[in-house]
């Protein structure tokens, strides 16, 4: 769109107050303050997925013990035939390093949570009790 400015003709995206609104300068201090916010966030869910991580590596090691004493106790079970207690024990163990990955995950998930929930959970109101504000 083409406007006459001060005896010119000139684009309206060109006149002043359109090149003013355009190049507002940013608060400084609040573009700050939002960049270290979405840092301390990066940083929460950074340390959430290596709890994560050292969580299913300690899983890993834990199912690989369990696996070799299971292969164990088979071959022991196939020349034994009483050897089934073993192997329902090491089935159990199992059993157990799921649950306990599942409660570490949780925990690590809740903690990566928190500040969020506690941001937006709505505040208390003090209201004095004797009448005064």
């Amino acid at each position: 769109m083409v406007r006459c400015y001060g005896g010119q003709t000139i684009a309206i995206e060109m006149e002043p107050r359109y090149m003013q609104k355009s190049k507002q300068p940013r608060d400084v201090v609040q573009y700050i303050d939002f960049l270290n916010r979405r840092n301390g966030e990066l940083r929460l869910e950074l340390t959430f997925y290596r709890e994560c991580y050292r969580h299913a590596e300690k899983f890993k090691e834990k199912i690989g013990t369990i696996s070799q004493d299971l292969l164990h106790a088979c071959i022991v079970g196939l020349l034994d035939e009483t050897a089934f207690d073993e192997v329902r024990d090491l089935s159990k163990a199992v059993v157990d390093a799921v649950d306990q990955l599942r409660h570490d995950q949780e925990e690590a998930f809740n903690a990566f949570i928190a500040p969020y929930r506690a941001a937006k959970s709505p505040k208390k109101a003090a209201i004095s009790t004797d009448g005064w504000i």
